[in-house]
């Protein structure tokens, strides 16, 4: 059997180089509507008897019960039956989380039909949807009625917008308050308010590193999630639990997570694993199983009431809750609860269960899935991504880096053309003209020798050394009279097998324009070794770029992580000796800052676009003024809209950015914008002859048939034949024989990409490991621009 030519491997990418923001909403263009399905649609429909994480909830009068199935909510009796479903008219829209009304006439329930996933209310029998809030910025979750009816208590998860916490809202609306802080108690979540409206239960993290919800690791068993309760007369907070595992205490009290309170108050139910415990499915086992448990809030007493329950999510953050959701009776006598993908009933005292038996038919239009074929060819490599794109002093030339090396071109349509020559081998990044025009500064690396900070001319020519030691040095700047350089230096994290991702500081130094020992000026923070959610918004952030002014002094960014784990960019300035720090002005979320010629203006890159705003001169009473683009004390122009990084000024009224393969410059005095193409190709890397394994176990893509004896023939960079093929003569013949040969895995969500701060080594291990575990295809969703691409 033969099969057709087809590619070796394929590189999935992603297919922007850079977040692209939305302009304002054009009131005559309709506003995006998430409950509408997208192109070419298509139906479903079945009928179930079973669910997977099914929030339930019961009635006052215990008489029927709401539950949420694959989007959408559905009312049936409370002894089981035809499932009826409440929330059909929503689309595409997903539906879930339902909780009832102390009166029993409207139902509480989270959707994100109005574009987030906010809070709103329906009748009884789903009539009459209405919004409690639509703000976008503040997602919520875990919806619980105060015993009055009036109000309702939402999880609103750690985000940008803030750390998180409870938060309560009036029925009608209203912008809502905080109740319980996620600065003060992490993690806080699962409201459950006492039927006298004196105390809200809830639960919280004690495990800072996963709440941050960044490379932390929960140990539920070790007690990660505890519960408190706030008197929400007083706003005392006291602890239900406690015995957390840590380094002095070793034994765990083994936690509790999703807390419900008794109606009469003396109960609260909750989950807790079973230490060693599993569950089977379909042959397979799984664990440590998760169990509901009673605890006596009188002495303390605990009892297992029902073991298993569904399997808790403790471990993970991209739930909006670590059980379905489950409720008491008004008596207080049982708990409605999803179990093994069915609803039950458990009576209390006895410890009874009795299933509640229900189908539930299901119709769901499915958008058409955004799917974009490619095929990598044999045909020249066209670049899509430069970096560092900067014209000379006069406009006239255009320098950038792509493909490791740095390029010059005539503006605005010359062809690209190497800086140095063929025999300069290290890696090349961060060009930067002298004030003259006469020189390009750019740094240096080489895998086995480290970096270094070079100078040539600008025509082209043999580079100079101009440091003495090797390091990380990234980014120089000129001083305004040409006779030194300033530039970032890292702490040295790739001689300890590391990235530049964990360095925690680069030095700024001066180094003289004719070469020379470095000089310190200043030591800039950088993220923490650890996986905080502050050090991870670093690990995709900009290493310190410098801004050497007229006025003497050395501009530049550094961000900083505060104690609620936020970080913040401030832009410093120091004199030439490191002296005199000024703060001038704060960015929540920039990752570059840099100041005009002029001193008068700033440039400043945030969520991939640019932005310009005002640089008081005179100084701001030694604090920094907030850029907050949204919300700015200053006014603030936006200067892209479909991405821009490495913004700095090539004058005093121009600043020039770069944006794929683009190169933008903006005149301040016509607000208007040079926008240029970089059209640059190279040759692909064709491997040449041909190869054949033979005697192989050869796994196809052909209805999953396997061939357990046969040959794959290579030709090139394609495969020629797989299964009865002929060896081609001069074919390099191996023998595979007791060897498996299967198609490249493909990782569709694959951060390969997170340690190099776009400092690309020659010999990039992150690529390799991929690799040696057969990945030949991966898309990386949500990483920096410039380690991506």
């Amino acid at each position: 059997m033969s099969r057709p030519t087809l590619p070796l491997a394929l590189m999935v990418v992603a297919a922007t180089s850079v977040a692209i923001a939305q302009d304002k909403p054009d009131p005559a263009k309709p506003a995006w509507d998430v409950t509408l399905a997208r192109g070419k649609t298509r139906d479903i429909d079945f009928t179930t008897s079973e669910g997977t994480w099914m929030s339930v909830d019961q009635s006052p009068d215990q008489s029927w019960l709401v539950f949420d199935l694959l989007g959408h909510i559905y009312r049936m009796p409370a002894a089981g039956g035809e499932a009826t479903v409440l929330t059909q008219s929503s689309g595409v829209a997903v539906n879930y989380q339902p909780r009832l009304s102390p009166d029993g006439k409207l139902i509480a329930f989270i959707s994100d039909r109005s574009n987030r996933a906010n809070l709103w209310l329906m009748n009884a029998d789903g009539s009459n949807p209405k919004a409690v809030y639509t703000d976008p910025s503040a997602q919520a979750a875990q919806p619980a009625w105060s015993p009055d009816g009036q109000y309702l208590y939402i999880q609103r998860p750690r985000s940008r917008e803030g750390p998180g916490g409870i938060w309560m809202y009036h029925k009608d609306g209203g912008a809502g308050f905080e109740v319980v802080s996620g600065k003060t108690q992490p993690g806080a979540a699962w409201p459950s308010p006492s039927a006298d409206g004196r105390y809200l239960y809830f639960q919280i993290s004690t495990d800072v590193m996963g709440i941050a919800g960044f490379g932390g690791r929960v140990d539920a068993l070790g007690g990660a999630r505890q519960v408190r309760r706030i008197d929400l007369r007083t706003g005392q907070v006291a602890a239900i639990s406690s015995g957390e595992h840590s380094q002095q205490v070793q034994t765990a009290s083994g936690g509790m997570v999703g807390p419900e309170v008794s109606p009469d108050g003396k109960w609260l139910a909750f989950g807790r694993r079973i230490p060693d415990g599993t569950i089977s499915w379909k042959g397979h086992r799984y664990g440590p199983r998760t169990a509901l448990w009673l605890r006596n809030l009188e002495n303390g007493q605990e009892r297992l009431a029902l073991d298993p329950i569904e399997l808790d999510l403790q471990e993970t953050f991209k739930v909006t809750r670590d059980l379905p959701g489950y409720s008491w009776s008004r008596d207080g006598r049982s708990i409605v609860i999803a179990q093994g993908g069915k609803l039950v009933r458990l009576d209390v005292v006895s410890g009874t269960v009795k299933p509640i038996p229900f189908t539930a038919k299901v119709h769901r239009t499915i958008s058409e899935q955004a799917n974009t074929q490619g095929r990598l060819t044999d045909d020249p490599f066209t670049v899509r991504f430069a970096r560092w794109q900067t014209a000379s002093p006069d406009g006239k030339t255009l320098a950038f880096q792509a493909l490791g090396r740095i390029w010059i071109m005539s503006l605005p349509g010359g062809a690209p053309k190497r800086l140095t020559g063929p025999d300069f081998k290290p890696f090349e990044f961060a060009p930067a003209w002298s004030p003259d025009g006469q020189w390009l500064a750019f740094t240096s690396w080489d895998d086995s020798l480290g970096g270094h900070l070079w100078k040539v001319r600008a025509a082209g020519g043999v580079p100079e050394q101009l440091t003495r030691a090797a390091g990380e040095y990234t980014h120089p700047a000129w001083s305004p009279d040409g006779s030194e350089l300033v530039v970032a230096r890292g702490a040295g994290e790739t001689a300890h097998g590391r990235g530049l991702v964990w360095d925690p500081w680069f030095d700024l130094v001066r180094v003289p324009a004719a070469g020379g020992a470095a000089t310190q000026v200043v030591k800039v923070t950088a993220s923490a070794d650890g996986s905080s959610g502050a050090a991870f918004n670093s690990i995709r952030a900009q290493i310190v770029r410098p801004t050497w002014l007229a006025d003497g002094r050395i501009y530049y960014p550094e961000m900083q992580s505060g104690s609620d784990d936020s970080s913040a960019t401030t832009l410093y300035s120091v004199r030439p000796d490191g002296l005199d720090r000024q703060a001038h002005l704060s960015f929540p979320y920039a990752d570059e800052a840099s100041p005009s010629p002029d001193g008068r203006w700033v440039t400043f890159q945030e969520s991939d676009n640019v932005y310009v705003a005002p640089l008081p001169s005179g100084g701001t009473g030694g604090t920094a003024v907030r850029i907050d683009r949204n919300h700015s004390k200053l006014p603030v122009t936006k200067l892209s809209t479909t991405g821009g990084l490495f913004p700095r000024w090539r004058d005093a009224g121009t600043v020039e950015f770069g944006s794929g393969n683009r190169y933008y410059a903006w005149h301040q005095a016509t607000r208007k914008t040079d926008t240029v193409a970089i059209t640059l190709t190279t040759p692909r890397d064709i491997p040449s002859g041909t190869v054949a394994f033979t005697n192989a176990r050869i796994v196809t893509l052909a209805n999953r048939q396997v061939i357990n004896s046969g040959t794959l023939v290579v030709n090139g960079s394609r495969i020629a034949c797989v299964g009865s093929c002929p060896v081609p003569a001069g074919a390099r013949v191996i023998n595979a024989s007791g060897k498996t040969i299967i198609p490249g895995f493909i990782d569709v969500h694959s951060h390969n990409y997170r340690e190099h701060r776009g400092i690309i080594p020659q010999h990039n291990y992150e690529g390799a490991v991929f690799l040696a575990y057969g990945i030949t295809s991966t898309m990386d969703p949500s990483m920096w621009s410039q380690n991506l691409f």
